[in-house]
């Protein structure tokens, strides 16, 4: 991921399916490309999914109809909520090595958002479905409140983010560690969210930039907010961040763009990888004859795989995994420590076993 100069080859753009629905949308990655979320199936429920080895799992329910995927750790648990057996509650679950366990037990409602290497869960638990929720750390199957902080992301230190409301009733972003929290602030005006954070603790989110709600991606480092900036547009928001700081999100363009023969227009979104100072439309890197509009890029890994969502030629929302294939390089200064290194190897073995599997939609180079 050192930095060079020319683009390195083409980018890979990989179309998964569907658990046999016509809708699926991803929300993590992990170190090995490994890509969870959830996705319609033939009889129209919607349930969470595992990618592995190029092949999608349906990871079921805990007996009610519908389930949601939101994070795996590189040890490929993954974490989220499912509608229980007789009830529309749901229940913050695991997965892992074929074992779905209700992580819960209450009567109440439950949801888990975040997991890290650690097994240490974030999530929020409330009295009904109804109910404002209050949030927890899960370590070991203790499970602390943390009041109003609703982790929405943590990294290995078991340092959380989350978007907390404050006594002006507009949210801001919090980190959370050892019980102090630590509110993020704002760029401008009144609002801001807390998506994601990376092992170094860097955060990011969107906020508020000026007095009409309108909003851009934020990257927070060494105790500052930075604006990402937008594609041309007035929106933009910042979803992941990997250990070396690139971030992905998605951002509305003012670029003159075609779907189906049609003019796109400049207030969808369109998914974005932001590196080396630079916002760039992941749009830019695949066929535009391919009809597929990728909106809004949801997580990355160290070895720069990128879940992305958005839609096939039809209309039906599909996610897509593209392997940047060393185009997005990162500067040396940020390059990780050698056991990392070892993970990014891991996790390019990982994505040539699942070339075998399923063929690539395009390839393409950009320069």
């Amino acid at each position: 991921m050192c930095a060079p100069s020319a683009f390195a080859g083409p980018v890979l753009l990989y179309d998964y399916g569907t658990l046999g629905g016509t809708s699926a949308y991803a929300t993590a990655i992990n170190a090995s490309g490994q890509v969870v979320g959830y996705s319609t199936t033939a009889s129209g429920a919607t349930h969470a999914f595992l990618l592995s080895a190029g092949h999608m799992t349906d990871l079921g329910t805990l007996g009610g109809a519908a389930s949601y995927a939101e994070a795996i750790n590189d040890n490929g648990t993954v974490v989220g909520y499912s509608n229980t057996t007789g009830s529309t509650n749901n229940h913050a679950f695991t997965w892992s090595g074929g074992v779905r366990t209700d992580i819960d037990g209450t009567s109440g409602a439950s949801y888990a958002y975040a997991i890290n290497n650690a097994g240490q869960i974030a999530g929020g638990r409330s009295a009904s479905i109804f109910a404002t929720a209050t949030g927890f750390l899960d370590t070991g199957g203790v499970f602390l409140n943390t009041g109003s902080f609703v982790g929405a992301g943590i990294n290995a230190s078991g340092e959380m983010v989350a978007s907390v409301t404050q006594l002006s009733g507009y949210p801001h972003a919090e980190s959370y560690l050892g019980g102090v929290t630590t509110d993020l602030g704002l760029l401008a005006g009144t609002s801001s969210i807390g998506s994601a954070i990376n092992s170094s603790g860097q955060i990011v989110g969107q906020s508020d930039y000026d007095s009409f709600s309108d909003t851009h991606a934020y990257l927070f480092s060494g105790g500052v907010m930075t604006d990402l900036g937008t594609l041309g547009g007035k929106h933009s928001s910042a979803t992941a961040i990997n250990s070396y700081g690139q971030v992905v999100g998605d951002a509305y363009s003012t670029a003159n763009q075609y779907l189906i023969g049609i003019p796109k227009p400049n207030f969808i979104d369109h998914a974005f990888i932001y590196t080396n100072g630079v916002m760039i439309d992941l749009n830019d890197y695949i066929s535009s004859g391919l009809l597929i509009d990728l909106q809004q890029a949801v997580a990355i890994n160290d070895s720069g795989l990128i879940a992305i969502n958005g839609t096939i030629a039809n209309g039906s929302h599909h996610f897509f995994v593209m392997d940047t294939n060393g185009n997005f390089p990162v500067t040396p200064a940020a390059t990780p420590e050698p056991g990392s290194v070892m993970l990014m190897s891991s996790a390019v073995a990982a994505l040539w076993a699942i070339r075998g599997r399923k063929a690539r939609v395009t390839a393409t180079t950009r320069g």
